[in-house]
């Protein structure tokens, strides 16, 4: 689907859907549970659904000992990496091999050096790299050793299988540390359901022999990654919403969107009917540590195009091995906007304030790519408020991997969307 996107002004109130990271965790501690969990949930995301169908076809398995388990994690990297744990500690219990499938490039985003550490604990899992993925073997309970500076998503996966094993296990953690929110987030889920971890000097103690226990009910909270593609309109002018739902209190590392726009200069406006955003005289460029915020950067960038001067974002390594290489994504957009950009391997610079649109005289509009990505699709839609010209966004249905109420919010805004026919 191709969207033709115009300058518009956003005003109106935005209930914020819920937190995809918090679901997929909520999610998978409900289904290791022995009694059921209501969990209320206000988005039904693509990823989100991934992570439910794969739990639904586990617990099948446990009652059909015929057929093959084939679980899809269709697009959801948090899917896999979440799961593949916890295939190897039920593989045994089923008696025959879990696969995995989902989408091409899901493939080849990177497992290592996870599966190494499955495998060196008894785990038998086929070479990463294409699909099906096939999992087998016994996962013993010891000592799991991973770098810091990897996907985070490892480690929570471990946190959430290692509790299940017959004795006792250790995760060491080497190096620095990055997206240490996200591992925070597992782990106050996993309070939530009656699981005890330990943090350490070395990383975590995983006490094996522990059972998961259902709350009752769950409301998952509202999510601080899609709020501030909305903060980041308020910050450029282009937008005066209320932000509805949000909480101050949240564990979301996200939530440093909001210092992180403070130190653009923005102004944060917190009332009795939610949180809005107010553009100063000027925005002025920043640095911004990407290492515990990854998510943010797309949009964030489009804000550093409106600021006076130089804004980078460092520790962004990680960048480009998401949905995209959103260093290169992240550039491209801005450059077709007109926008000076320089990169590295672990860094992304942008010059601001953003130039006029390239000149047509007859108002063509820029034709921008999403990557299929999700967060380079909205950070676009983001940008194309306060554009000279429309923008026409190729593979604009991306955001339904997380938002997929997006373009209905954006239009009860306001925003000027039509597709293109």
């Amino acid at each position: 689907m191709d969207l033709i996107i115009k300058n518009s002004h956003l005003s109106g109130n935005v209930q914020i859907p819920a937190s995809k990271s918090v679901a997929h965790r909520a999610y998978i501690c409900a289904a290791l549970a022995k009694t059921p969990t209501d969990i209320i949930c206000n988005s039904d995301s693509v990823d989100i659904r991934a992570t439910r169908e794969c739990l639904t076809r586990l617990a099948a398995a446990r009652t059909d000992s015929a057929s093959d388990i084939l679980l899809d994690c269709k697009e959801s990297g948090s899917t896999l990496r979440f799961l593949l744990p916890l295939a190897c500690v039920f593989t045994q219990r089923f008696g025959r091999p879990v696969h995995f499938t989902g989408a091409d490039y899901l493939a080849k985003r990177p497992l290592s050096p996870l599966v190494e550490e499955l495998c060196a604990h008894g785990a038998v899992i086929s070479p990463p790299g294409t699909f099906p993925l096939t999992v087998s073997g016994e996962l013993t309970p010891g000592i799991y050793t991973l770098p810091g500076n990897i996907s985070s998503q490892y480690i929570s996966g471990l946190l959430m299988a290692l509790p299940l094993l017959s004795g006792d296990s250790e995760i060491h953690i080497t190096g620095s540390r990055e997206s240490v929110s996200y591992i925070g987030l597992t782990l106050a889920m996993q309070r939530t359901f009656g699981i005890s971890i330990t943090e350490t000097d070395y990383g975590y103690f995983v006490p094996g022999g522990q059972e998961y226990r259902s709350p009752g009910t769950l409301t998952i909270e509202a999510d601080w990654s899609s709020a501030a593609f909305w903060l980041a309109a308020g910050a450029i002018g282009a937008s005066t919403p209320v932000l509805t739902g949000l909480s101050l209190d949240s564990a979301q590392g996200d939530r440093a969107v909001l210092p992180i726009l403070e130190s653009f200069g923005a102004v944060i406006l917190h009332t009795e009917a939610g949180i809005s955003i107010q553009k100063p005289t000027t925005l002025h460029g920043t640095v911004v540590d990407a290492s515990d915020v990854p998510d943010l950067i797309p949009v964030l960038a489009v804000v550093a195009a409106h600021a006076e001067g130089k804004t980078e974002f460092i520790n962004a390594g990680r960048l480009r091995i998401k949905e995209s290489d959103r260093i290169v994504s992240t550039e491209e957009l801005l450059q077709r906007l007109g926008v000076k950009t320089e990169s590295t391997q672990d860094t992304l610079a942008v010059y601001g304030l953003a130039p006029s649109s390239p000149e047509c005289s007859d108002n063509t509009p820029i034709e921008v790519r999403s990557f299929n990505d999700h967060r380079i699709a909205m950070s676009a839609a983001i940008a194309a408020t306060v554009s000279d010209r429309p923008l026409l966004l190729t593979q604009a249905e991306a955001v339904s991997k997380s938002y997929p109420t997006f373009y209905e919010h954006y239009k009860s805004l306001g925003g000027q969307v039509q597709e293109r026919r």
